[in-house]
């Protein structure tokens, strides 16, 4: 009887550790686990066919490899050195640089396989800013800002973050998510695969819509975590500067600067307080 318990228990056990197994892979990897859940109901098999299990093992061996070579080809962070001068179109108050950007060899060339689908065109005009780029956490607090000259690139979002952004955290993986995610990802693995390799970059609900050509990987309702996320915070933080519009087109570059700043640092106050309340 005691044994028949044990047993028992150990398959019990076993099921739970199975179950807890299968929603981490879901939760990390979600179209690939939907994949083989699609081949395992096509098939109607317990196992995966083994010509399609040699395929899973290929890409977790490339993955692999990337990861390696990545990390060989790393190149150590800069620290900002005494007569370093902080880039003056950025202001991140509470988080200063503690990285110094290299330069590489893809800053050289354009990449001209890139996906013109998923490119984005802006409006520029000689007498106007190109607009400014922010960073915020889930909550909806602004982590700061960085004033466009014309328009924007995926690395003046990416930038910042890897640059300013505290470089170790508890959470096992950042998501990163951003309307033009995939040119972002792409970037970033043509410079610093290593540092973004806990990385997962998606696009948000709103314009994923318009990416008719990038991989379903980037769709960010594939992850049950993300389920209760506002992905249209950041078009809800710049509805909200359009209050502004008028008084920054006639300010100068340091109090254009100086006024978002003070409007930032009066809108995490209330996003704090709002907290609070909750």
């Amino acid at each position: 009887m005691i044994f028949t318990r044990f047993f028992t228990l150990l398959s019990i056990l076993a099921i739970n550790k199975k179950i807890r197994l299968r929603a981490l892979l879901h939760n990390n990897f979600p179209y690939i686990t939907d994949m083989i859940a699609k081949v395992k109901n096509a098939t109607g098999d317990t196992f995966l066919p083994r010509e399609v299990s040699q395929v899973f093992l290929s890409m977790m061996s490339l993955m692999d490899d990337f990861q390696a070579l990545s990390y060989e080809r790393a190149v150590k962070r800069t620290k900002p050195h005494v007569n370093y001068k902080p880039c003056e179109a950025e202001c991140y108050p509470n988080n200063p640089e503690h990285t110094i950007e290299n330069h590489y060899w893809a800053d050289t060339r354009r990449d001209k396989t890139e996906d013109k689908k998923c490119g984005k065109s802006y409006n520029s005009k000689a007498t106007i800013t190109g607009g400014l780029t922010h960073l915020s956490c889930h909550h909806g607090v602004v982590k700061g800002f960085t004033a466009l000259q014309r328009g924007e690139s995926p690395l003046l979002i990416v930038g910042p973050a890897l640059r300013r952004l505290p470089a170790r955290v508890k959470a096992k993986r950042r998501f990163f998510i951003y309307d033009n995610a995939c040119a972002a990802h792409k970037s970033c693995l043509r410079r610093f695969p290593h540092r973004v390799r806990n990385w997962t970059f998606l696009v948000d609900r709103t314009h994923w819509k318009n990416h008719t050509a990038c991989h379903m990987g980037y769709n960010m309702d594939l992850y049950p975590q993300l389920k209760g996320v506002n992905s249209q915070q950041a078009e809800q933080i710049n509805r909200s500067l359009r209050s502004l519009a008028v008084v920054l087109a006639f300010s100068s570059f340091d109090h254009y600067m100086k006024i978002l700043e003070l409007y930032f640092v009066y809108k995490n106050v209330k996003t704090r307080q709002s907290f609070n309340k909750q």
